[in-house]
């Protein structure tokens, strides 16, 4: 049972690394385009928002598809779509077929992340934040090896599209590994099908809950507008080439990776609290040091220290909301997509629009780390305790089970 269950979670965790390097090539084209096309940051920081628009909007729709169908087809499904966004933007000139190939991209990550959360927690029950964290590590995995790959392959051709064709061939390897794993349909742990509930109603949505929601709309909202950025911001402010702006952004998910291998070693131990509370102040210190240092190399060693910091608010965010509503999975996924798809969505076009009427990229992304203030302030006012709660409560009823 144990060898079946590192099979199939291998299926899992491979796709998260596909969307791992899909959410990072925007940020890796944004300063060629925008020196040789012509592309406005604005405009940029709106194909970002696209993206994360197209996931807002049909990741609930993913999810409550996954509890009640399939959620081994949601996630091949994601994965087709993934790819088809891939090989349309490899052939498409920036303008309408392009936004449609990023909505296509939105679209296939909603799908992934509606499916893979719940059957990874399904394959292990037992210990859901440390896989939750494990399956967000990949997705680090993939954001530290794309712009090392886009990097490259920019600099030996320098046009902007092949990066895009490249996400398209290694999804289609990925997608014909996928068919050959055989999840039952809507697996748990023990090959017991788990019982077909309703959506979750809104009665469902407590204090606790809204905090997290308002979390991840802040913290990966900003965090992700961060990485779209990064690229931009070592080219304008350091003078670097591509390949080491590439570098730098994926020395972020470099450190994203290696945050969640330590987080998914620890969160049992540690505790889900500490983990947010270190990582709130992590998050705030390591952004402004990326942003403020005094050469390109002492903002590379920040980075990655960034991407240690921010790696943990979604598994962790998800966890947690496992335990409160274990019958609720996908949708809990999509709810917490969405708030997350929100802040993704604002944030870049407003980064993009401040850098554009001041002419700082540095100054605009300022305002991302010190966001970070605000669920900080209220995670250590009364949602800290309440949380505490939460947990306690969902881990005494899982060992009653």
């Amino acid at each position: 049972m144990k060898d079946k269950r590192i099979i199939k979670a291998a299926g899992i965790l491979i796709t998260f690394f596909l969307t791992g390097m899909m959410n990072t090539v925007l940020a890796v084209v944004t300063p060629l385009m925008n020196t040789q096309a012509g592309v406005s940051l604005l405009n940029m920081g709106l194909a970002v928002s696209v993206m994360s628009a197209s996931r807002l909007i049909l990741v609930i729709p993913a999810g409550i598809l996954a509890d009640k169908w399939s959620k081994p087809w949601v996630l091949r499904i994601g994965v087709f779509v993934i790819i088809l966004g891939g090989i349309l933007s490899g052939f498409a000139p920036f303008g309408f077929l392009f936004y449609l190939a990023i909505v296509l991209f939105g679209g296939g990550h909603a799908f992934m992340d509606g499916a893979a959360n719940g059957l990874i927690t399904d394959l292990y029950p037992e210990k859901p934040g440390s896989v939750l964290n494990l399956l967000h590590m990949f997705f680090g995995l993939g954001g530290m090896i794309g712009p090392l790959a886009f990097g490259l392959i920019l600099n030996r051709y320098e046009n902007w599209q092949y990066p895009f064709l490249f996400i398209g061939l290694t999804g289609l390897i990925i997608f014909l590994f996928i068919p050959k794993l055989r999840y039952e349909k809507a697996e748990a742990a023990g090959g017991i099908p788990e019982k077909k509930k309703s959506g979750m109603p809104l009665s469902a949505l407590s204090g606790p809950l809204l905090y997290l929601c308002f979390m991840l709309f802040v913290m990966v909202g900003g965090t992700n507008t961060f990485k779209s950025f990064t690229n931009t911001f070592f080219e304008y402010h350091y003078l670097v080439t591509p390949m080491v702006a590439s570098t730098a952004l994926a020395l972020i998910n470099g450190g994203v990776t290696l945050g969640r291998l330590v987080w998914s070693m620890t969160a049992e131990k540690l505790g889900y609290n500490r983990i947010l509370a270190f990582s709130f102040a992590g998050t705030l210190i390591t952004g402004i040091g990326t942003l403020m240092s005094p050469s390109a190399l002492y903002g590379m060693i920040f980075s990655f220290l960034i991407g240690i910091f921010m790696s943990p608010f979604s598994p962790i965010s998800i966890a947690i909301g496992g335990l409160m509503l274990p019958d609720k999975k996908g949708a809990l996924t999509g709810l917490f997509t969405v708030c997350a798809s929100l802040g993704s969505m604002i944030f870049p076009a407003l980064c993009g629009y401040i850098a554009d009427q001041s002419g700082s990229v540095q100054y605009a992304m300022l305002i991302l780390p010190l966001m970070t203030i605000l669920p900080m302030i209220l995670f250590f006012g009364k949602a800290r305790r309440r949380l505490a709660e939460e947990i306690a409560a969902g881990k005494l009823r899982s060992s009653i089970k």
